[in-house]
């Protein structure tokens, strides 16, 4: 399974997960937010978070970015 397809599944899954503590308990969007929050601040510290963006990625996201005088190279230390 490619990367973008393991994204997919892992995101299909919370999903389905999110939903089913929605129909199967008493919980409400709150609580969830601060769950999911506590886990993304568990996860921050696990180390550094590094990613590589590939030049169509820039492009499509940061392309705009060029015409004001920024390039590629001067988010390297992000």
């Amino acid at each position: 399974m490619d990367y973008d397809s393991q994204t997919d599944a892992f995101r299909f899954e919370l999903d389905s997960m999110v939903e089913r503590y929605f129909k199967e308990f008493d919980i409400n969007i709150i609580t969830v937010i601060g769950a999911l929050q506590e886990k993304v601040y568990e996860l921050s510290g696990r180390g550094n978070i590094t990613f590589e963006m590939d030049s169509e990625t820039w492009e499509h996201h940061f392309g705009d970015l060029e015409d004001e005088g920024f390039e590629e190279d001067d988010f390297a230390d992000w």
